[in-house]
């Protein structure tokens, strides 16, 4: 197990991350060596631990690959994730332990999607799609590889956390989504993640010319004064 700061990892997803702590870097090289690896990515619930115990850690966190690694010159490493599927581990056990105080070894128990076939899933799937292309617009950290990949997916889990990424959301609220195992219901939190983004960048914008319209008719008034007072 890794404990992440601020960050929620999701499943079908390919993150890069800066690791600097000594127990994670431990616990890396321990899932290339040791696990296949394998590594149970999950958020500490607050990020300013330096070393989080069992109960400062959240229970639902995702299984992942170690993609790449590359050792920088100040002693971090800039690891490459791959999500693969939710998991959930329980602190109290027996399978769990520290290894030699230096990492977490646990028992990760795979969680699965509640499927529900619905009439409103395929319309919340493409609202999610019209929504998140929309999203792209003022996103410039979004790509049309991504932009195609989300248009590509048809099954709302699969949209859901390959979205869920994207999306600035606290990491507490990302880790709601997570944690959410009934994918129409995490769909539509993704969606709502979406429309709020929107609205709150098309306020920003409305603010930003309000106010950009009042600087400019305050320094108009002012040359014209100044000009009153030369005449």
């Amino acid at each position: 197990l890794m404990s992440l700061r601020e960050v929620v990892m999701f499943p079908r997803s390919v993150v890069p991350l800066f690791v600097g702590r000594d127990v994670s870097i431990r616990a890396i090289e321990s899932a290339l060596a040791e696990h296949n690896k394998l590594i149970f990515l999950v958020a500490q619930r607050e990020p300013d631990l330096e070393k989080p115990g069992r109960d400062d850690l959240f229970t639902v966190g995702t299984v992942s690959r170690v993609l790449q690694l590359l050792k920088l010159p100040d002693g971090t490493i800039k690891v490459l994730f791959e999500g693969l599927y939710r998991a959930r581990w329980i602190p109290e056990d027996e399978y769990s332990f520290d290894h030699g105080n230096e990492f977490q070894l646990v028992r990760a128990h795979p969680i699965s999607d509640i499927d529900e076939d619905s009439p409103e899933r395929a319309a919340l799937v493409r609202a999610t799609q019209e929504a998140f292309e929309e999203y792209a617009k003022i996103n410039k950290k979004v790509t049309p590889e991504h932009l195609a990949t989300i248009n590509s997916l048809s099954d709302p889990s699969r949209l859901a956390d390959s979205t869920m990424p994207h999306i600035k959301a606290d990491y507490r609220k990302k880790q709601e989504v997570l944690e959410e195992p009934n994918s129409t219901v995490r769909l539509e939190k993704v969606f709502e993640f979406l429309e709020s983004e929107i609205s709150i960048f098309h306020m920003e914008k409305r603010i930003k010319n309000r106010v950009k319209t009042q600087m400019e008719t305050n320094q108009r008034e002012y040359y014209l004064n100044e000009q009153i007072k030369a005449i």
